[in-house]
């Protein structure tokens, strides 16, 4: 599944990471999963500096799993507003 985290009211990194990783928890959990569920994430930014601030949300998110984690540079999104765009994959164990 794709996510961002954009909000009109907020450009910064962490908050749209914040965003994206509930969003993708709510809708893991129509489908009867979790984010421990989650086998593989990408995340697209276009300042990797920034998304550091974001490895601790992630950590706190994951709990004991470890999905692989992919994070790649993009030089734009197609929208101003979008900081990161997030890809999660989980399969049912």
């Amino acid at each position: 599944m794709g996510l961002t985290g954009a909000d009109p009211q907020s450009r910064g990194i962490v908050d749209q990471f914040r965003r994206a990783i509930d969003h993708g928890a709510g809708l893991l959990a129509q489908s009867g999963l979790s984010l421990h569920d989650v086998v593989r994430i990408t995340c697209l930014v276009q300042d990797c500096d920034a998304f550091t601030g974001c490895f601790g949300l992630l950590r706190e998110a994951l709990g004991p799993a470890s999905p692989i984690f992919t994070l790649r540079t993009v030089t734009s999104f197609d929208r101003d507003d979008v900081a990161l765009e997030m890809e999660l994959t989980a399969i049912h164990r």
